[in-house]
């Protein structure tokens, strides 16, 4: 496993004991319940709720965000990290609320471990900055999760190829927004750096991230009947595999356009070293699952 995957999945399971105490404080303070086989009940509890987000991030079922800060801002703090670490598993678990068919019980776990983030974060995002970073990007996820089915809809009806093209790179340009806080957290406070280009990348290489995990998600995607550019086009080899190089190509000549007037920023070359390697990722996923189709 990758180093940096590593370092903030320890940081993930920090959480864990900090957790227990405040429970332990909660029992024995506001309750006036010293009871040990209780803590035992927490300790399970919350060894399940964190495990399961911890198992997608490392098969790489759920978008870790707070890895690519990681790779893009070899400089950032930890306590900057963490905040977005919490963001991002509270993301990934209402993602999962919202879009997969979970047994009740299983449902439970998954509260309680967005409780847990949400009560963590609440305790380091002491800057008003954040907050409001955090106000908009909530209301950012709501306006991605309407328009995504919009496009699909959309999509869905129409013949021309460049029509097709336009509105699956629109798609995937409303996607990528929910890459934004984790730009714009470590930008804070740092004026010498291009912010605006930065969130161009930055978004740029979201979008191909989200192409390739929809090539990798086509079987999951198929399954559960969710809309992706590849399930409405699966019958259709010539034109998704058209598709696929012309929305790829287009970030790609958007990222080095932004490159070409940034040749000393080295967290805009890092973004587009990942923005490059992530396209041969598309091309190579892609036309494996060509062979499949």
């Amino acid at each position: 496993m990758d180093k940096d995957l590593d370092y903030l999945i320890d940081l993930y399971n920090e959480t864990f004991e900090v957790n227990l105490k405040s429970i332990e404080t909660i029992l024995t303070v506001d309750i006036n319940l010293d009871e040990p086989s209780l803590m035992k009940l927490f300790h399970a509890y919350f060894m399940r709720s964190k495990n399961k987000l911890i198992e997608k991030w490392k098969t790489g079922k759920k978008s870790l965000r707070t890895f690519t800060v990681v790779k893009a801002f070899p400089k950032e703090t930890k306590t900057s990290i963490k905040s977005l670490l919490y963001i991002d598993a509270t993301i990934n678990i209402l993602d999962d609320l919202i879009d997969e068919n979970l047994e009740d019980n299983e449902k439970k776990f998954y509260i309680v471990e967005l409780l847990r983030v949400l009560a963590e974060y609440q305790a380091i995002s002491s800057t008003e900055d954040e907050r409001k970073l955090f106000s908009t990007y909530l209301v950012k996820c709501i306006t991605i999760a309407i328009l995504e089915k919009f496009y699909y809809n959309l999509i869905k009806d129409l013949e021309p190829y460049e029509e097709i093209l336009n509105f699956s790179i629109q798609l995937y340009d409303t996607r990528s927004l929910d890459m934004d806080i984790f730009i714009q957290i470590p930008l804070l406070g740092k004026e010498d750096i291009p912010k605006d280009d930065v969130i161009i990348v930055g978004r740029a290489y979201r979008a191909l991230e989200l192409l390739k995990k929809d090539i990798l998600d086509f079987e999951h995607d198929t399954d559960h009947e969710i809309d992706t550019i590849f399930t409405l086009y699966c019958e259709k080899k010539s034109l998704l595999r058209k598709l696929v190089k012309d929305i790829s190509g287009s970030y790609l000549l958007k990222a080095r356009k932004v490159a070409s007037s940034n040749t000393s920023d080295v967290i805009v070359n890092n973004f587009i070293s990942m923005i490059e390697s992530e396209a041969r990722k598309i091309e190579m996923h892609s036309k494996s699952l060509m062979s499949d189709l």
